[in-house]
């Protein structure tokens, strides 16, 4: 692989991090965040990896450093929000995802917020989310995916 393909590094660092290698992972990602320091998919990957890495601290200064760079980003924004449910900080993640603009809450919105929901010991307001999740698959304007991390917890 040519070490100067940013792109090729990233998605061989996430396959690594998903068979567990995570130290090599954390190498081919930060070292693909060198070669190109301002794209937005690389940085965002960069606390993906440390998240499955279960460097929790180290990624949300990452995806943070990310958030105040790119407000409002969505996925960011998520990826935030499931680091600091596993920082056992979802109140902090339920805000949030609730400073989203309304359009912005797609269904993985609404899931990670029903999971942090959950998380902080808040099960009516999280049921009441997935409620709204299960009538949207109902009527068509969500798919079944959408509950996925909700089950998760």
């Amino acid at each position: 692989m040519d070490p100067g393909d940013a792109l090729a590094e990233t998605w061989y660092a996430v396959f690594l991090g998903a068979l567990g290698r995570h130290n090599e992972s954390l190498r081919r990602i930060l070292h693909a965040e060198a070669v190109e320091p301002l794209a937005l998919s690389i940085r965002l990957c960069v606390g993906r990896c440390y998240v499955y890495a279960r460097r929790f601290e180290q990624a949300l200064e990452a995806l943070a450093g990310l958030l105040r760079s790119e407000p409002g980003h969505r996925l960011t924004t998520i990826w935030v929000a499931r680091t600091l449910c596993a920082l056992d900080r979802p109140g902090e993640a339920v805000d949030l995802l609730q400073r989203l603009p309304a359009e912005e809450h797609t269904p993985y919105v609404r899931s990670t917020r029903a999971y942090a929901l959950a998380a902080g010991g808040r099960d009516e307001e999280a049921r009441a989310v997935c409620l709204g999740m299960q009538e949207d698959l109902r009527h068509g304007r969500a798919g079944t995916l959408g509950l996925a991390p909700v089950l998760t917890r």
